[in-house]
């Protein structure tokens, strides 16, 4: 995901389903490479089709680019909603 400028991130808001490993990565740098990793949670199954809405806190962090890395599944489909990202401008 591409942010308008660096920003720094206080929280993470995801609503998936069906996922149950989401890795988050990050990178500064001009153009999306040397993402470095900021997490890696599993997630609770919330059966066929319920959502998985999840907030993750970081500790005001630097960023351009966000990647979302979907590590597992619970069946052989899985489902991002929705993306949010709550910073202020750097």
């Amino acid at each position: 995901m591409a942010l308008p400028r660096e920003v720094s991130i206080s929280k993470v808001r995801t609503v998936t389903s069906g996922v149950r490993r989401l890795g988050m990565e990050f990178s500064t740098q001009p153009t999306p490479k040397g993402f470095e990793k900021l997490f890696d949670v599993e997630l609770p199954d919330k059966g066929p089709g319920g959502k998985q809405v999840e907030s993750h806190k970081v500790s005001r962090l630097k960023a351009r680019f966000l990647k979302f890395v979907i590590g597992a599944g619970y069946a052989d489909f899985a489902t991002v909603f929705q993306v949010q990202a709550y910073s202020e401008g750097v």
